[in-house]
């Protein structure tokens, strides 16, 4: 049987604990991207403001964490370093790869979006219902508190990991 324990529980058992919590995925665009009709993008609360994080700043942050000689306990979130939207994330698509995608906000009961189509009914409307109510998370420092380096912008994960899209129309 495997138990979860919420993070304020063992701190308040007194059990030294740390915690990363990270925001939405850079790379979850991918998906999104590669579902694209007629170079339209469609998605879910498009204009939503997260502060998106590169998945190997958080791996640099779990390393920092457990290899650290005297690790400081606690909750870190980790971050990108700035807000932005999907939009915002598919503008930046465009311009560096050359593309004009545009989007279109994704409602519940749309389909023709790939992976979504598959999902049952009660699947998709949580899904849905995460990405609606996912904004508001500011930008931490965390990332740099653990590491000693500043968490990576969007665009510097889109210059690494351009070719997730080199199949796209």
């Amino acid at each position: 049987m495997v138990a979860f324990v919420r993070g304020e529980t063992l701190t308040k058992a007194g059990v030294r604990s740390a915690f990363l919590r990270a925001a939405g995925f850079d790379y979850n665009i991918v998906p999104w991207v590669a579902a694209a009709r007629d170079d339209v993008v469609r998605l879910p609360s498009p204009d939503m403001r997260t502060p998106f994080v590169d998945p190997a700043d958080i791996a640099a942050a779990a390393v920092a964490l457990l290899t650290a000689a005297h690790p400081v306990p606690g909750a870190y979130s980790i971050t990108g370093p700035e807000s932005g939207s999907l939009r915002e994330q598919v503008a930046e698509i465009n311009a560096a790869l050359g593309r004009s995608y545009v989007v279109e906000e994704l409602g519940e009961t749309d389909t023709g979006v790939g992976f979504l189509d598959d999902m049952p009914d009660f699947m998709r409307t949580s899904f849905l219902e995460v990405f609606a109510g996912a904004g508001g998370l500011a930008p931490s420092n965390d990332v740099e508190v653990l590491t000693g380096t500043p968490a990576r912008p969007f665009r510097a994960w889109l210059a690494d990991n351009h070719r997730a899209f080199a199949g796209q129309p």
